[in-house]
């Protein structure tokens, strides 16, 4: 990946995505589209969800390098599809949770960025109309350094202004906003005549070696 994936995992505060609760997001279904930027460099990021963000896409797209990864997010896995290169990895829902494989950039988690900002430790500033959504402003500080402000729409980040603890500038806001949108069923299938690396019997491996030799952190 070049840097401005990296630059997306740093920016929305990458956690991962397979924690989901019930509800993540207000509305049951929706599409936001974003454009951001970094040292010149713009790419498109969309978030589309449905039952409520039980099912995700994440699309980042860079036109200038010629660059797409989708990635699918289900209750029981996750897809990273890279089209420029043809393939599909697939990652069970049972290695993520046991800490095997960092989701990295494909597991952008805008809810969690939204709990961050608007955590006790925060301040809020003021309001501001955002795409026609009157947005609440917080001002966003960590001990690492980072910090930012960004505009909140009913838990929805909409625009964000952010510098790097190695004063890196980013920025990003929201250029559609779709909510209760119809998703179709099909928006959530992997291209068929990509190559498929299904990483689930890695997982029934591992599983396997668990039970006959036990944890490696077992006494």
């Amino acid at each position: 990946m070049k840097k401005y994936f990296a630059f997306v995992a740093s920016f929305l505060m990458a956690a991962s995505c397979f924690a989901q609760n019930e509800n993540v997001y207000a509305s049951k279904s929706g599409k936001i589209v974003y454009e951001y930027e970094m040292e010149g460099i713009t790419s498109s990021y969309s978030l589309t969800f449905d039952d409520h963000g039980a099912k995700q896409i994440i699309d980042i797209v860079n036109p200038d390098d010629n660059e797409h990864v989708k990635t699918i997010i289900t209750p029981q896995a996750m897809f990273v599809v890279n089209y420029t290169d043809k393939q599909v990895l697939k990652i069970p829902i049972e290695m993520q949770n046991s800490g095997m494989y960092d989701a990295g950039a494909g597991g952008l988690d805008l809810s969690e960025l939204v709990s961050e900002v608007t955590g006790e430790k925060q301040v809020k500033t003021g309001t501001e109309m955002v795409a026609g959504k009157n947005c609440d402003i917080y001002n966003y500080s960590d001990a690492e350094g980072n910090k930012g402000k960004y505009w909140i729409w009913n838990g929805y980040l909409l625009k964000a202004d952010f510098v790097g603890e190695d004063n890196t500038h980013s920025f990003m806001k929201v250029k559609e906003i779709n909510l209760d949108a119809n998703i179709a069923a099909s928006e959530f299938e992997i291209p068929s005549d990509f190559e498929l690396n299904d990483m689930t019997k890695m997982m029934d491996q591992m599983n396997q070696l668990k039970q006959m030799y036990g944890s490696p952190d077992e006494e």
